[in-house]
């Protein structure tokens, strides 16, 4: 359930600064929470009006194909600077 956090932090951290990334981390345990709040709602309201499972399935797809095309805009910076 959680295997895309490795390579999530792994993005974040080539792309943003130690302080950035970190708080950025924060952000997204923050969206995670909020979406294992709103997920099953919104997947139980589209059960509801549509009674299938289709457009679940469709709308996961979607996200995943969204989520995938937005990781691949992302161009590592050729500067890294580090803080000691």
């Amino acid at each position: 359930m959680v295997s895309f956090v490795p390579g999530l932090r792994t993005i974040l951290s080539t792309i943003l600064s130690e302080s950035a990334a970190a708080s950025n981390i924060g952000l997204m345990g923050a969206l995670a929470n909020l979406g294992g709040f709103l997920g099953p709602y919104v997947m139980g309201t589209l059960y509801t009006r549509t009674h299938s499972y289709f457009v679940r399935v469709d709308l996961l797809t979607i996200c995943l194909l969204l989520a995938a095309l937005l990781v691949l805009t992302f161009k590592p910076s050729t500067q890294t600077q580090r803080i000691s």
